[in-house]
Protein backbone atom coordinates (compact mmCIF):
# COMPACT_ATOMS: atom_id res chain seq x y z
CA UNK A 1 0.00 0.00 0.00
CA UNK A 2 1.65 3.40 -0.93
CA UNK A 3 1.72 6.06 1.42
CA UNK A 4 -0.08 9.38 0.99
CA UNK A 5 1.89 12.42 0.29
CA UNK A 6 1.33 15.79 2.43
CA UNK A 7 2.65 19.21 2.10
CA UNK A 8 2.23 20.83 5.55
CA UNK A 9 3.70 23.40 7.65
CA UNK A 10 6.29 22.88 9.75
CA UNK A 11 6.43 24.03 13.64
CA UNK A 12 9.51 25.94 15.09
CA UNK A 13 10.66 22.70 16.35
CA UNK A 14 10.45 20.93 13.18
CA UNK A 15 11.97 23.88 11.31
CA UNK A 16 14.69 24.01 13.59
CA UNK A 17 15.43 19.85 12.78
CA UNK A 18 15.28 20.00 9.10
CA UNK A 19 17.64 23.46 9.10
CA UNK A 20 20.15 21.78 11.44
CA UNK A 21 19.86 17.87 9.81
CA UNK A 22 19.65 19.00 6.11
CA UNK A 23 19.51 22.52 5.21
CA UNK A 24 22.93 24.10 6.27
CA UNK A 25 24.30 20.96 4.09
CA UNK A 26 22.63 21.81 1.23
CA UNK A 27 23.49 25.06 0.63
CA UNK A 28 26.49 26.98 0.76
CA UNK A 29 27.69 28.60 3.96
CA UNK A 30 27.42 31.72 2.27
CA UNK A 31 23.37 31.31 1.69
CA UNK A 32 22.89 29.88 4.70
CA UNK A 33 20.48 32.59 7.43
CA UNK A 34 21.42 31.95 11.13
CA UNK A 35 18.97 29.60 12.76
CA UNK A 36 18.00 32.78 15.15
CA UNK A 37 16.90 34.77 12.35
CA UNK A 38 14.40 32.89 10.54
CA UNK A 39 12.69 32.23 14.22
CA UNK A 40 12.31 35.88 14.71
CA UNK A 41 10.64 36.09 11.08
CA UNK A 42 8.52 33.15 11.68
CA UNK A 43 7.31 34.38 15.26
CA UNK A 44 6.78 37.68 13.60
CA UNK A 45 4.53 36.30 11.21
CA UNK A 46 6.72 36.74 8.00
CA UNK A 47 8.35 33.73 7.01
CA UNK A 48 7.26 29.89 6.98
CA UNK A 49 8.64 26.38 6.46
CA UNK A 50 6.60 23.58 4.91
CA UNK A 51 7.82 20.31 4.36
CA UNK A 52 6.74 17.47 2.35
CA UNK A 53 5.98 14.03 3.63
CA UNK A 54 5.58 10.04 2.87
CA UNK A 55 4.71 8.75 6.27
CA UNK A 56 7.69 9.54 8.64
CA UNK A 57 10.32 10.48 5.33
CA UNK A 58 10.67 14.14 4.70
CA UNK A 59 10.98 14.07 0.78
CA UNK A 60 11.31 17.99 0.42
CA UNK A 61 11.23 20.95 1.79
CA UNK A 62 10.91 25.02 1.48
CA UNK A 63 11.35 28.03 3.87
CA UNK A 64 9.33 31.05 2.39
CA UNK A 65 9.77 34.36 3.36
CA UNK A 66 6.57 36.83 3.08
CA UNK A 67 6.05 40.51 1.88
CA UNK A 68 4.18 42.09 4.43
CA UNK A 69 1.32 42.78 2.27
CA UNK A 70 1.10 38.82 1.74
CA UNK A 71 1.26 39.57 -2.24
CA UNK A 72 4.56 37.81 -2.91
CA UNK A 73 6.74 34.64 -1.02
CA UNK A 74 10.81 34.45 -1.41
CA UNK A 75 11.23 30.91 -1.99
CA UNK A 76 14.45 31.40 0.88
CA UNK A 77 15.37 28.14 0.80
CA UNK A 78 14.35 24.71 -1.19
CA UNK A 79 15.44 21.38 -1.89
CA UNK A 80 14.64 17.80 -2.46
CA UNK A 81 16.14 15.25 0.44
CA UNK A 82 19.47 14.67 -0.97
CA UNK A 83 19.06 10.26 -0.84
CA UNK A 84 15.52 10.59 -3.04
CA UNK A 85 16.30 13.10 -5.92
CA UNK A 86 15.76 12.61 -9.44
CA UNK A 87 12.73 10.93 -8.63
CA UNK A 88 10.38 13.80 -9.38
CA UNK A 89 9.32 14.94 -5.93
CA UNK A 90 10.84 18.98 -6.65
CA UNK A 91 8.12 19.05 -9.48
CA UNK A 92 5.22 18.00 -7.25
CA UNK A 93 6.58 20.70 -4.68
CA UNK A 94 6.61 23.03 -6.68
CA UNK A 95 3.27 22.41 -8.15
CA UNK A 96 1.65 22.08 -5.02
CA UNK A 97 3.15 24.29 -3.10
CA UNK A 98 0.84 26.98 -4.49
CA UNK A 99 -2.18 25.74 -3.15
CA UNK A 100 -0.81 26.59 0.20
CA UNK A 101 -1.38 30.43 -0.71
CA UNK A 102 -4.67 30.67 -2.67
CA UNK A 103 -4.83 34.33 -4.24
CA UNK A 104 -0.95 34.65 -4.10
CA UNK A 105 0.02 36.65 -7.23
CA UNK A 106 3.03 34.87 -6.95
CA UNK A 107 6.52 33.66 -5.50
CA UNK A 108 9.94 34.94 -6.03
CA UNK A 109 12.80 32.26 -6.32
CA UNK A 110 16.72 33.23 -6.37
CA UNK A 111 19.17 30.81 -8.00
CA UNK A 112 22.77 30.83 -8.18
CA UNK A 113 24.31 32.63 -10.93
CA UNK A 114 25.33 30.86 -13.40
CA UNK A 115 28.50 33.81 -14.30
CA UNK A 116 29.56 33.36 -10.97
CA UNK A 117 30.63 29.71 -11.69
CA UNK A 118 33.68 28.45 -10.23
CA UNK A 119 34.36 25.93 -13.12
CA UNK A 120 32.67 23.69 -16.09
CA UNK A 121 31.41 21.34 -13.80
CA UNK A 122 29.57 24.17 -11.72
CA UNK A 123 28.21 26.18 -14.74
CA UNK A 124 26.52 22.65 -15.69
CA UNK A 125 24.80 22.22 -12.40
CA UNK A 126 23.60 26.11 -12.21
CA UNK A 127 22.40 25.66 -15.63
CA UNK A 128 20.51 22.63 -15.00
CA UNK A 129 19.20 24.09 -12.36
CA UNK A 130 17.87 26.90 -14.05
CA UNK A 131 16.04 24.63 -16.63
CA UNK A 132 14.39 22.17 -14.14
CA UNK A 133 12.74 25.68 -12.70
CA UNK A 134 11.85 26.87 -16.36
CA UNK A 135 10.18 22.97 -16.62
CA UNK A 136 8.14 23.96 -13.82
CA UNK A 137 6.83 27.12 -15.03
CA UNK A 138 9.46 29.48 -13.86
CA UNK A 139 10.57 32.64 -15.33
CA UNK A 140 14.08 33.71 -15.42
CA UNK A 141 14.52 37.62 -15.56
CA UNK A 142 17.60 39.85 -16.34
CA UNK A 143 18.46 40.46 -12.92
CA UNK A 144 21.35 39.77 -10.78
CA UNK A 145 21.47 40.19 -7.08
CA UNK A 146 24.67 39.96 -4.44
CA UNK A 147 23.94 39.36 -0.92
CA UNK A 148 26.28 39.80 1.32
CA UNK A 149 28.95 37.54 -0.27
CA UNK A 150 26.65 34.78 -2.66
CA UNK A 151 24.85 35.97 -6.06
CA UNK A 152 21.91 35.20 -7.37
CA UNK A 153 19.32 35.02 -10.64
CA UNK A 154 16.24 36.14 -10.21
CA UNK A 155 13.37 33.68 -11.16
CA UNK A 156 9.22 34.03 -10.59
CA UNK A 157 6.75 31.28 -10.37
CA UNK A 158 3.19 33.13 -11.31
CA UNK A 159 0.16 32.55 -8.88
CA UNK A 160 -2.21 33.40 -11.55
CA UNK A 161 -0.31 33.26 -15.39
CA UNK A 162 0.85 36.70 -14.80
CA UNK A 163 4.43 37.56 -14.82
CA UNK A 164 5.77 41.03 -13.28
CA UNK A 165 7.63 43.53 -15.63
CA UNK A 166 11.76 43.92 -14.69
CA UNK A 167 10.43 47.15 -13.07
CA UNK A 168 7.63 45.87 -11.32
CA UNK A 169 9.69 42.69 -10.13
CA UNK A 170 12.46 45.25 -9.06
CA UNK A 171 9.91 46.63 -6.45
CA UNK A 172 8.50 43.30 -5.33
CA UNK A 173 12.34 42.13 -4.67
CA UNK A 174 13.81 45.08 -2.75
CA UNK A 175 10.07 44.68 -0.48
CA UNK A 176 10.79 41.20 0.50
CA UNK A 177 13.99 41.87 1.64
CA UNK A 178 12.77 44.86 3.42
CA UNK A 179 11.44 42.68 5.67
CA UNK A 180 14.21 40.11 5.87
CA UNK A 181 16.95 42.85 6.42
CA UNK A 182 15.46 46.13 7.36
CA UNK A 183 16.15 49.17 4.92
CA UNK A 184 19.61 50.20 6.43
CA UNK A 185 21.06 46.67 5.92
CA UNK A 186 19.11 46.23 2.26
CA UNK A 187 21.26 49.32 1.40
CA UNK A 188 24.19 48.44 3.00
CA UNK A 189 24.46 45.18 1.80
CA UNK A 190 22.13 44.08 -1.30
CA UNK A 191 23.70 45.05 -4.65
CA UNK A 192 20.64 44.54 -7.76
CA UNK A 193 21.77 44.65 -10.90
CA UNK A 194 20.55 44.34 -14.51
CA UNK A 195 21.68 41.72 -17.84
CA UNK A 196 23.38 45.21 -19.41
CA UNK A 197 25.23 45.38 -15.55
CA UNK A 198 23.04 48.60 -14.56
CA UNK A 199 22.75 49.11 -11.02
CA UNK A 200 19.36 49.63 -9.72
Amino acid sequence: MSLERIIRKLDLKEGKEVYYQMLINDFAPCEVKPWKKIEKLVREGLYEIYGMWEGKTLLAYGFLSKMRNDNYLLMDYFAVNETLRGRGYGQYFLTHIKEKYPGIAGIVFEVEDVKKAENLEDMKIRTKRIQFYEKAGLKLYPLYAKIYDADYQIMFFSGNEEFPSVKEMIEIYMGIYDVILGQEKMVKYLELTMDNGTKK
